[in-house]
């Protein structure tokens, strides 16, 4: 997990973590909306909220280079959302690389308590039509959790072959790591255990990877090949 440039924003970086917080900050204000008036907010109940928030508290303590400057406005602009795609286990999708080329991913695991699964194979091609030598090419690194709604159902990855027989035989094996220094866990399937610091070394951070961070540690991993 890591930072990354927000594509169509130069200059602009964000982080898992704080994609995040930040639906964890909007689910608790829809929450609030729905508890006091029985519905949920609407897109300019946020842009008011945001627009009076930051106007009153923005200031160079929160912002970079915020030092003479103020919020005048906030604008949320909504345009017709794309057709909706369905995805389950055994569907690979394509990853479109800023070279042109694809890498491609299978979902191991959809609808999981902790995100979809997904492992990203080490072969790419020129084509979005996955070979199986592409399928056998083995990991490019360990699975991840993906964000599937994202990912998948916005289209960001669109499913290009799907197998209906598809079963993971390593599903229940993979280890991901939780905790901080002095508190670390992995978790393995539905099982917990606490490990040292040296234990916790080069295993797989529990966390959820949205498509623009995932496709930024392919490009990565790639390279380094």
């Amino acid at each position: 997990m890591g930072w990354f440039d927000s594509a169509g924003h130069e200059g602009a970086v964000l982080g898992d973590e704080v994609l995040d917080e930040t639906y964890a900050f909007l689910r608790k204000l829809s929450r609030m909306y729905e508890g006091a008036l029985g519905r949920k907010m609407t897109c300019e109940e946020l842009q008011v909220l945001l627009e009076t928030s930051l106007r009153a508290n923005a200031d160079d303590t929160l912002f970079s280079g915020f030092e003479e400057r103020k919020v005048a406005s906030v604008q949320i602009k909504t345009a017709k959302r794309p057709k909706r795609q369905t995805y389950k286990a055994g569907d690979v999708f394509a990853i479109p690389l800023k070279d042109g080329r694809f890498a491609f991913g299978r979902i191991m695991e959809a609808g999981g308590s902790h995100g979809e699964i997904v492992e990203v194979f080490k072969a790419t091609s020129r084509s979005a039509v996955p070979t199986s030598t592409i399928l056998e090419s083995g990991r490019l690194f360990h699975p991840v959790h993906a964000n599937g709604t994202r990912a998948f159902r916005d289209l960001a990855y669109p499913i290009v072959s799907s197998d209906p027989d598809y079963a993971p035989e390593d599903l229940d094996k993979l280890e991901f790591l939780l905790g901080v220094p002095g508190d670390y866990k992995i978790r393995t399937g539905s099982k917990y255990r606490p490990v040292s610091n040296e234990e916790a070394k080069g295993v797989e951070r529990a966390g959820l990877w949205t498509h623009e961070s995932l496709t930024a540690r392919v490009e990565e991993a790639l390279d380094r090949k």
